[in-house]
């Protein structure tokens, strides 16, 4: 129940409230029409003592009518903020259970986060590994330039033998290397260096 409904409740019930007064206020009109219709007292006395006593009761009833009217509006506030409390309290139950599932949402997928976090980097370090073995496995693939030039006498053969092994491990060929190449230039390098070519 909104706030809207609340207040519409609280108007009709002022409006029976106002119809009640108006009813009582006929009855005591009806009740005084009554009581002066009664037959007249012989004693002045006891008519003052009577109209003393009615004159109490009504202003006993008065009192107790307004107390009455006081007590309902005393009732009807706090059914009013009863109503309002709880509507609060539900609202603010939605709102932490809302809280709640967003909560647990966000855990889930910081798990899920975590989780895939964790494989890629086993994925990267695996990776890394592999990439460690493929740098191992060539630098034992390149061959010692020397052992190319093996046999070699003299400046002429030297050139020679450097064409024929550039035609073969040329890094354009199929069978082509760029580190067999830089240890073939090395060694050639060095060997021409002994026949001063």
């Amino acid at each position: 129940m909104d706030i809207g409904e609340t207040i519409t409740e609280s108007r009709e019930e002022l409006l029976e409230e106002e119809d009640m007064k108006s009813e009582t206020t006929q009855q005591d009109k009806r009740t005084d029409g009554l009581e002066e219709e009664a037959a007249p007292l012989e004693d002045s006395d006891e008519l003052a003592e009577l109209e003393y006593k009615r004159n109490v009761l009504h202003e006993e009833k008065k009192r107790l009518e307004t107390e009455r009217r006081e007590f309902e509006r005393e009732r009807r506030e706090f059914a009013l903020h009863k109503k309002m409390d709880l509507h609060r309290l539900e609202q603010e139950k939605q709102l932490f259970e809302m809280k709640w599932k967003l909560l647990e949402e966000e855990l889930r997928k910081l798990v899920a986060d975590r989780e895939q976090f964790e494989r890629q980097r086993k994925f990267h370090q695996h990776v890394q590994e592999h990439e460690r073995w493929l740098r191992a496995q060539e630098q034992k693939r390149v061959v010692q330039g020397d052992g190319f030039f093996v046999g070699v006498k003299d400046s002429h053969a030297l050139k020679k033998r450097y064409k024929d092994l550039l035609k073969i491990y040329h890094p354009d060929n199929l069978s082509g290397d760029v580190c067999t190449i830089q240890e073939i230039n090395r060694a050639y390098d060095k060997l021409c260096n002994v026949f001063s070519c």
